[in-house]
């Protein structure tokens, strides 16, 4: 599996921005905006399913093996291990912990 994280900025306008934002807040839990109102945030986790199969450990062996390419960072990696991966940049490096916490609060 291959996953892919979309984020896409909106610039809002003002003056139609509090309209838009009540009609669409039931609509779309994967948007927020900005703290000062002139962005929407829209989010998304893209993924593609790709089996772990011969091909993908010899792109992963023939990447790191013959090619000298380091594992770190290759997508072709183990699902577990690309799971553990996807994981903890999304809570360490997009979403840390003080940030969920005000998105959460505000």
């Amino acid at each position: 599996m291959d996953y892919s994280l979309l984020l896409a900025i909106e610039k809002l306008d003002p003056r139609t921005s509090i309209q838009v934002e009540q009609k669409e807040e039931e609509q779309n839990k994967y948007a927020f905006n900005s703290r000062n109102n002139e962005l929407k945030y829209h989010i998304s986790v893209i993924d593609f399913m790709q089996s772990w199969d011969t091909n993908k450990k010899l792109e992963r062996f023939t990447k790191t093996k013959i090619l000298g390419k380091s594992a770190k960072g290759l997508s072709a990696v183990p699902p577990k291990e690309y799971f553990t991966r996807f994981n903890n940049f999304m809570r360490n490096s997009v979403f840390p912990s003080d940030v969920t916490e005000s998105i959460v609060t505000d």
